[in-house]
């Protein structure tokens, strides 16, 4: 889906009769290599991208991404992270048996 647009909106379609499927979801897709800073999907996409919170537009990405990247939060984020990879890891692993 590579149109350059911000967002792709789907919509699920019988195919034998090409009516709508009324399911109630609500399928966007956000193009996450879109760059517009003048868009706010760009500003949020380009936020997404940076390494460093005092690139970005958003400030609750911000501060958010300060607190857990530059400061104390990082510290204690750290152990939390280690786990996460650490079974993300054994998981991924266990699935290639099948």
């Amino acid at each position: 889906m590579d149109k350059g647009l911000p967002l792709y909106h789907v919509e699920r379609i019988i195919q034998e009769t090409k009516e709508r499927f009324e399911d109630g979801s609500h399928i966007i897709y956000v193009n996450g290599s879109y760059k517009n800073d003048d868009d706010p999907v760009g500003k949020l996409m380009h936020d997404f991208r940076c390494t460093s919170s005092i690139d970005m537009f958003y400030d609750e990405l911000k501060n958010t991404v300060k607190y857990f990247k530059e400061t104390e939060g990082e510290r204690r984020l750290r152990p939390f992270v280690f786990l996460f990879l650490i079974r993300k890891w054994n998981f991924t692993k266990l699935q290639h048996l099948y």
